[in-house]
């Protein structure tokens, strides 16, 4: 009985040796681990290939490709520059480049304008969080915006020139206030007191004689 007439469960080919099925696979393919199945070989992990520029695998086999400005040679694996045609690889789209393209012999290169950068597939930018990564000099509060960030200050605090640190706003000292009598500054605040014989009242800034 022909051992590969049924039931032998061979993905490619099978072959009797001595009675006994034995399975074999298709170029490009190797036995998986049952000895029956037949999985694909990935030529360019495995270096296989040995394509010049790049390799994409298929299913049974693999294809060699070239970067920009270059063709494939005859043996489908060689790379050769295109010397009668000088390929500019940002003029068509800007090289899919969402701000700025460079030319080079690998392709486009693509880069951002500043508080941007490249995303995951190296061409879109997207804006960089400063107050999110710690990169902001905020002393206080930070605000970003699109392409970079700007800092604040709670009440009682004003933006030092540095436009970073936040400095006391010494309040005593604005004449808009109304401390009936004495004024008593400090950190990010104040407040109103009254001299000897003087009480302050509920809204905090007026005294009142005590006798009273």
């Amino acid at each position: 009985m022909d051992p590969c007439s049924s039931g032998n469960r061979c993905t490619h080919i099978c072959q009797s040796e001595n009675g006994v099925a034995m399975c074999s696979c298709h170029p490009g393919y190797q036995l998986s681990e049952d000895r029956k199945a037949c999985r694909d070989i990935n030529e360019c992990a495995e270096g296989l290939a040995h394509c010049s520029h790049n390799c994409v695998n298929t299913n049974g086999s693999f294809t060699c490709t070239c970067h920009p400005g270059f063709e494939l040679g005859a043996d489908g694996k060689q790379c050769y520059r295109i010397e009668l045609e000088i390929v500019n690889s940002c003029e068509k789209n800007n090289g899919g480049c969402t701000h700025h393209c460079e030319h080079a012999a690998g392709g486009p290169h693509c880069f951002c304008d500043q508080g941007q950068q490249l995303d995951s597939d190296e061409k879109t930018c997207i804006d960089i969080d400063e107050c999110e990564n710690g990169e902001s000099c905020c002393d206080q509060i930070c605000i970003n915006y699109l392409g970079g960030y700007e800092c604040g200050c709670s009440e009682g605090f004003r933006l030092s020139s540095d436009g970073c640190q936040c400095d006391d706003v010494d309040e005593c000292l604005d004449v808009s206030l109304v401390c009936d009598q004495l004024c008593v500054n400090s950190v990010g605040t104040y407040d109103c007191s009254c001299e000897e014989g003087y009480r302050i009242g509920s809204d905090g800034k007026t005294c009142f004689c005590k006798s009273l």
